[in-house]
């Protein structure tokens, strides 16, 4: 299989999936649809596995504020950059320029109101993010971005950039595969096999971790010092 560095290089191993060679019975408009739903899988279990690969930042200034409205900022159709998923909320030391406090996220506003949590949390809830104490201060949302690939751009030599997990894009081309047979009413169990090695390949990968020592050491991850 040739280097899928590109969308373009991934449309064409999809069409070869499927069978479709040429746009002929399925049109690019087709393949644009297929390969954009089997991307949107892709991006949710790899950024659900590894976060960090993906992640961005904003960098915020609050003065005593319970709640902060992200829309226009990370949400709505106003964002520049938009949130798809929240890792965390740091505060920055602006001496050190360093982190000295991680609010830690909780999912509901029992958990974040709750006297049993004695440390900072966060709660992402529709458009806002609501603190258990009011913050002061500088600091920085960390997050998941929504993916800005256009897959209406796969012709030749267009280059469209995915990500920097070139090894592992033929997965978007296996997830498109099997949305594509979906729709026409049969499966392919050598598709849905190969899936499945493929995102054992890519756990398997990231539990060696990119780092090639990083393995080698054991410690407790606690970033929020309780």
């Amino acid at each position: 299989m040739a280097v899928l560095l590109y969308a373009e290089n991934v449309a064409e191993y999809f069409r070869e999936l499927v069978d479709e060679p040429d746009s002929g019975f399925m049109t690019d408009a087709i393949a644009q649809t297929w390969l954009q739903v089997g991307f949107d899988h892709y991006y949710n279990f790899m950024t659900l596995a590894d976060p960090e690969r993906f992640i961005a930042s904003s960098a915020q200034t609050f003065a005593g504020v319970r709640e902060f409205d992200l829309d226009g900022v990370l949400l709505g159709a106003a964002a520049p950059n938009r949130l798809l998923q929240l890792v965390r909320v740091v505060r920055i030391d602006t001496t050190t320029n360093v982190p000295n406090l991680y609010l830690y996220p909780v999912a509901s506003r029992e958990q974040l109101d709750s006297k049993q949590f004695d440390y900072p949390s966060v709660l992402l809830s529709a458009k806002k993010l609501y603190f258990s104490s009011p913050l002061d201060g500088s600091y920085r949302i960390d997050y998941v971005p929504v993916s800005t690939v256009n897959w209406q751009a796969i012709a030749p030599g267009n280059n469209e950039w995915i990500d920097d997990l070139i090894p592992f894009h033929d997965i978007i081309a296996l997830y498109s595969a099997l949305q594509y047979q979906a729709s026409s009413g049969f499966s392919n169990p050598q598709i849905e096999q190969l899936l499945l090695v493929r995102q054992q390949s890519f756990k398997n990968q990231l539990q060696r971790s990119r780092s090639v020592n990083a393995a080698r050491y054991v410690h407790d991850d606690n970033p929020y010092g309780w």
